[in-house]
């Protein structure tokens, strides 16, 4: 029932943006109740939940807190992709991994300006302690930063003819999605999660990248480890 929704960017000469997104359609708590029931026959041990984007104004901003909870109790991981108050609420039940972007984690910190790598190093660090295993900060052209574990590098920006930006941050959780149920190494992982996104912008619209090119993008990876 009702419409799937529709996101529009209108692209200047200028190179300014403007994103025009709908809210979606309206979702009773009647079906909220019957999706959770459903992941319940999903999860498990062996399963991966990614949790990204926005959800329809209706939906309580707790919705991703209430299926992480709900999914970690059958032993299920969690990958979440989400900024503003869905990801706050996330973040406090313990998502295994994280995919926000810097401005994204810059807000949750409450920084009023565009942070520095040692800053969003230090509140990566933080949401560890706190419980979550992995984070991802995706930073657009300066490349990504990945604190794995006690692991932590940044991959740098590839040089490609970039198209469009859309689906990038979306091909970098794909990516994290596919390296863990592949049980890459955290090398592997970075090539990528860097290779998926910046094939991703060389495509028009949503179109995915060709694997041939992903692959490709994935030799030209370099990787400089900050501990």
């Amino acid at each position: 029932e009702g419409e799937t929704r529709t996101n529009t960017k209108i692209y200047e000469k200028n190179g300014r943006v403007t994103e025009l997104n709908e809210k979606g359609p309206s979702i009773s708590s009647r079906k909220i109740e019957n999706l959770l029931c459903k992941l319940d026959t999903y999860a498990g041990a062996d399963t991966l939940f990614v949790l990204a984007g926005s959800v329809p104004g209706t939906v309580e901003t707790e919705i991703y807190a209430r299926i992480i909870e709900r999914v970690h109790a059958k032993g299920a991981k969690v990958l979440l992709d989400a900024d503003g108050a869905l990801f706050r609420s996330g973040l406090k039940a313990r998502p295994d991994m994280i995919k926000p972007n810097e401005w994204e984690i810059g807000q949750y910190a409450g920084l009023s300006c565009q942070a520095s790598e040692e800053e969003l190093l230090s509140i990566a660090r933080n949401l560890q302690k706190e419980g979550i295993k992995d984070v991802v900060i995706s930073m657009g052209k300066k490349g990504a930063l990945f604190i794995l574990g006690d692991y932590e590098a940044k991959g740098l920006p590839l040089s490609v003819n970039a198209h469009s930006t859309v689906g990038a941050g979306d091909a970098m959780v794909a990516a994290m999605a596919y390296a863990w149920d592949k049980k890459l190494d955290k090398e592997d992982l970075i090539r990528l999660c860097m290779g998926s996104s910046a094939g991703a912008v060389t495509t028009v619209g949503t179109k995915p990248p060709a694997r041939e090119m992903v692959d490709q993008l994935m030799e030209q990876v370099v990787i400089e480890r900050r501990r």
